[in-house]
């Protein structure tokens, strides 16, 4: 994409981070954007399966612990400064997670070109009180469809938003259709005058080059 070889790419949200923070290095911005029809909602979870656990008190006090450890607050800030992936966790009545966004992407105070980045829908939840301007960034106004979009992608991104589920086969093939029709141009789509345009190309220059030859077998 630097190169300018690929002028769009299918990326989870971190990965594209990544590639913008290396683009930004060669002064090459990239901006990452949600489909108008829809975009899928994802993440990866820890789960505590039964048949590890049994009955066995210990072992689900361990792994219930566990748990409770990756979703402290501070770990949660840990993990994505380490893997470039916004947590589900948003720490509750713990600020520290919206600060360390905020840390991230936040505007300097010289920086004039900002804007108001509201993401009262991920940290307030349904407390309303916590909904007047606790939660909004003010952030350099390119980042509004750059890196800190991807992180925390807005409201009206999400709502349009949706959880894939499990395709049977032909809902699979279907959707490797979809896939193949944007990364690859279908054949089928040229309209019927390009058709006609090219054909008639194809016999003025079959024409032409008759004569030339009937011309040069003359000679």
């Amino acid at each position: 994409m630097v190169t300018g070889k690929v002028a769009a790419n299918y990326q989870w949200s971190g990965d594209a981070v990544y590639t913008m923070d290396q683009a930004d290095e060669d002064d090459f911005p990239l901006a990452f954007a949600v489909p108008r029809e829809s975009t899928n909602i994802y993440f990866d979870g820890w789960v505590m399966l039964k048949s590890g656990i049994g009955d066995d008190a210990a072992k689900q006090h361990a792994a219930e612990a566990f748990m409770n450890f990756t979703s402290r607050a501070d770990n949660a800030i840990r993990n994505m400064y380490y893997i470039g992936y916004t947590s589900v966790i948003s720490g509750g009545d713990d600020m520290r997670i919206f600060e360390y966004a905020d840390w991230c992407y936040g505007a300097e105070e010289e920086e004039e070109n900002v804007s108001d980045y509201d993401l009262g829908y991920f940290f307030s939840g349904d407390h309303a009180e916590d909904k007047e301007n606790r939660y909004v960034i003010s952030a350099p106004s390119d980042q509004v469809y750059r890196q800190l979009f991807a992180q925390y992608p807005s409201q009206e991104a999400i709502l349009r938003s949706a959880l894939m589920v499990c395709f049977d086969d032909e809902q699979n093939q279907a959707i490797n259709q979809m896939w193949i029709n944007v990364r690859c141009y279908n054949i089928h789509d040229i309209p019927v005058w390009v058709w006609g345009a090219a054909g008639a190309a194809a016999a003025l220059l079959a024409v032409f080059g008759g004569r030339k030859l009937l011309k040069a077998a003359g000679r």
